[in-house]
């Protein structure tokens, strides 16, 4: 019974004790950081765990003891993608490490980590190396047998050094292609595409939770576009085979991640305005997966189809003359201007008459729609007589009227340019803006 008891307390105490880990840092330039937050990588979310403010460079965050382990973001800026680092925390050591916003990051403690910073150098090294023989065009097979040993040395002696921590999954994951005779220059870039994916394991929880499967997806989607001379539509019908292999290596993952692994995806291709590739995700894949798991991300694909830079212009109608009007019924013109505004808006009153003197005389017919509360009809029917000049089509509803949701339209007054095919060719941020395109579009 004592023996029990005993047990008991030093069980208790052990509990009770757990050390609180730290994560210090030393980050310059000093002046250029002013706090950090740090959060845990939870598959397709973050989860808050503690923040402190950068005193002259130097900032200590207590974790909390409940912290899982996992790989943590700890965020410097905004944004918050381009401005973290990811640190891997066990639970059981503290972690210390400089950053410098040039050089990168190097750590002073933590095995985890400092098996892992050591890793991705000297891979990242002999890889280079590599690259680097394989554009000298060189045929010295004794060379390329050194490198491509060195390679698989430096691989064999990580994996063993990683055996029982967090890090061995990712050294496993990022395991190079090693090949097992000599290739050309061009047979070797096959090779590596071929079996980029061979070690990664998207079902792996601690890969999951970090950024890794995000990073290693978007580089295969991305990197053979920009290493080969493609023309524009190439390089789209190249990014969506590279799609297809990637969504085809993730369809028996969770749903959630699916998701957010092709969101990514389809955020890079809109940031480089790569409208028929995204269009392409969401119309084979996001769509369908974010429809039933993610309403934010599907509302967000479907409004983007509806109204990206190239996409159709989504239909409009209106009375005029007592005749109904469309959007294909206007004039033909080099530009068009859809300005959704309010009878009842400020910013109208004083934008909408500004707008009317600029295209005086100008070919660039404008739909003005008017996003109006139900009971404002008749104010509306007297305040669009002010702008002759324009085509007007009545939304009643406002915010929740068809063509504020069709459009995606949360402020008034909100202005698009349409080219000579109704296609969107430019979203406007101001009037100013709007004035600015117009002007310089040729």
């Amino acid at each position: 019974m004592i023996k029990k008891l005993f047990l008991c307390c030093i069980l208790l105490s052990s509990f009770i004790m757990k050390a609180q880990h730290t994560i210090k840092g030393t980050l310059s330039p000093a002046d250029t950081f002013k706090w950090i937050i740090a959060y845990r990588i939870q598959g397709s979310t973050e989860d808050y765990i503690a923040d402190s403010k950068v005193d002259n460079g130097k900032v200590t965050l207590n974790i909390p003891k409940n912290t899982k382990p996992g790989v943590l973001k700890l965020v410097y800026a905004v944004p918050e993608n381009q401005n973290s680092i990811d640190v891997i925390y066990d639970g059981k050591e503290d972690i210390e490490f400089n950053f410098n916003a040039k050089s990168g990051i190097s750590f002073i403690s933590s095995k985890e980590n400092i098996i892992y910073n050591s890793y991705m150098k000297e891979i990242g090294y002999a890889q280079h190396q590599l690259v680097e023989f394989f554009k000298k065009n060189s045929t010295d097979k004794i060379t390329y047998t050194k490198l491509i040993g060195n390679l698989k040395t430096i691989q064999q002696q990580y994996e063993k050094k990683g055996q029982g921590f967090l890090v061995e999954s990712f050294i496993k994951a990022n395991k190079p292609y090693i090949p097992t005779m000599y290739l050309t220059p061009e047979e070797y870039v096959g090779c590596v595409k071929d079996h980029y994916f061979d070690n990664v394991d998207f079902s792996n929880e601690v890969l999951q939770n970090s950024s890794l499967l995000l990073d290693k997806s978007a580089e295969y989607v991305f990197t053979s576009t920009a290493l080969t001379n493609f023309s524009v539509e190439d390089a789209q019908q190249e990014l969506q085979t590279n799609v297809d292999t990637l969504a085809a290596k993730i369809k028996n993952i969770n749903k959630n991640y699916q998701v957010y692994i092709l969101d990514n995806i389809w955020e890079a291709l809109v940031a480089n305005h790569l409208t028929n590739a995204a269009n392409y995700v969401t119309d084979k894949y996001l769509g369908s997966l974010a429809k039933s798991t993610n309403k934010e991300v599907y509302n967000k694909v479907e409004l983007f189809k509806r109204t990206g830079v190239g996409n159709k212009a989504p239909q409009i109608t209106w009375q005029e003359n007592g005749k109904t009007m469309t959007l294909d019924d206007l004039p033909k013109a080099d530009n068009y201007v859809l300005a959704f505004w309010s009878s009842t808006c400020s910013h109208c009153a004083k934008e909408m008459p500004v707008l009317q003197d600029f295209l005086k005389g100008k070919n660039i017919p404008v739909v003005a729609v008017g996003l109006e509360d139900n009971d404002m009809k008749e104010h509306w029917e007297k305040e669009q007589k002010k702008y002759p000049d324009f085509h007007h089509a009545l939304a009643l509803g406002k915010w929740d009227s068809e063509y504020a949701n069709l459009y995606g339209i949360n402020q008034t007054p909100t202005f698009f340019v349409l080219d000579a095919d109704k296609k969107i060719a430019y979203k406007p941020e101001s009037l100013e803006d709007l004035e600015d395109y117009l002007k310089n579009d040729k």
